[in-house]
């Protein structure tokens, strides 16, 4: 298994794997908004690919910060592993490139947020050792 950064040709993959995180599937195909996120360059979107196949995907942003020394946080977003493919180390291995990624950047935290009822995938990042360590707020607009 390989874990690489996305490509333009990938944004088929990645709308179908972000349709398994969502009900009702709400991911768009807009070449124009993909390559904009392809062009952020503190951004990344990680694509895990076994066999010539797209299993599983994270969006990584590095961000720097006036805190802890200048050091840069890492947050990820929309983590998704073919369904097919859980439960066969996709996912550790995307969040061991984006830990490798973050300690080569020096950053001082890796952070995102799940919602609460996906306690499966709670289970598994606490095994990876992360820890439950705020509360989020959203309003929806």
């Amino acid at each position: 298994m390989t874990v690489r950064p996305a490509r333009a040709e990938d944004l088929g993959a990645v709308v179908s794997l972000l349709a398994q995180l969502h009900d009702p599937p709400t991911a768009v195909t807009d070449q124009r908004i993909w390559r904009e996120i392809l062009d952020q360059p503190r951004r990344t979107v990680l694509i895990a690919e076994r066999e010539g196949q797209i299993v599983g995907t994270a969006d990584v942003l590095l961000e720097p910060t006036l805190t802890h020394g200048g050091s840069a946080s890492v947050f990820v977003s929309n983590v998704v592993v073919d369904q097919a493919h859980r439960r066969s180390d996709v996912g550790r291995a995307l969040f061991d490139h984006i830990e490798s990624r973050a300690r080569d950047e020096r950053s001082y935290k890796i952070e995102f947020l799940s919602a609460n009822q996906r306690s499966e995938a709670h289970r598994f990042y606490e095994a990876l050792g992360f820890e439950r360590a705020a509360e989020g707020f959203r309003r929806y607009l």
